[in-house]
This record gives structure tokens, sequence and C-alpha cells, in this order.
């Protein structure tokens, strides 16, 4: 227990273990800090691009219902021409000829 070498690691070694295990728990602790903090900016874009994108959205969605409504006219008013149609094709076929 005499020797130098022996000496110098049994008073470095202990401050070297202290030293390794508190720079583990704060590169830890600050990573966990960076983590949450992007998280918080994250939410915070997201929270920002709902609030543009929330009437776009709902502009797509008006122009889709009224493209609907549109097609709905369009199916209706030829459905009511083929009943027309039809209706005349068969008192043509009903006649009794004279």
């Amino acid at each position: 227990m005499n020797d130098p070498l022996v000496q110098v690691l049994v008073a470095v070694l202990p401050s070297v273990v202290v030293f390794l295990t508190a720079f583990y728990i704060l590169k830890q602790f600050f990573n966990s800090r960076a983590a949450e903090r992007a998280a918080e900016r994250m939410a915070e874009v997201r929270k920002d691009d709902h609030k543009h994108t929330l009437p776009l959205r709902l502009q797509a969605y008006e122009r889709l219902e009224v493209q609907r409504a549109q097609a709905r006219q369009a199916v209706d008013h030829a459905a009511g021409e083929v009943r027309e149609l039809l209706s005349q094709t068969e008192s043509l076929l009903w006649q009794q000829p004279d």
C-alpha cells in the first residue's frame, strides 16, 4: 500500500467515479429538459397551425357540400326528365288505336 501509483489510484478513482456519475445524471436531466421544451414547441406550433387550418378545412367542407347539393339537383332533374319520358312512352304504348 506504499506504492505511489496505488495511493494515487485510491485518491483519484473515487473522484472519477463520482464525476462520471454526476455527468451521466446531469446529461440525462438536460436531455429530458430539452425533450420537454421540444414537445412544448411542437404543441405551440400545432396550436398555431390549427388556427390557420381550421377555417381552410371548414371552407373545403362547405365547397364539398355545395358540390354535393349541385350534383343532387342535377340527378333529381335528370330523374324527373326520365320519369316524364317514361310516362309519355307508356301513354303512347297504351293508347287505343282509333
